[in-house]
């Protein structure tokens, strides 16, 4: 599903239809996510999102993700 690793906003939504489906088939009600480089882009794009989250995060840990395009202060 995540092939193409180049389009975070894409894997984004990706990443959602994969939260619906645990929230679905194994009740996630909550959950911790860990992204190295590319995957906490797609991980922070997926939770500032305008899009139904069944699951709620608990803590989210990036370590060496760059967020293209914002500056230190909108993060």
């Amino acid at each position: 599903i995540f092939a193409d690793n180049h389009h975070a906003k894409r894997q984004a939504r990706q990443f959602a239809t994969v939260m619906q489906g645990l929230a679905k088939r194994y009740h996630v009600t909550r959950y911790n996510a860990v992204g190295h480089s590319y995957g906490g882009n797609i991980i922070f794009d997926y939770l500032t999102a305008q899009v139904p989250q069944r699951a709620q995060i608990n803590k989210f840990v990036t370590i060496g993700s760059t967020y293209p395009g914002l500056t230190t202060q909108q993060l």
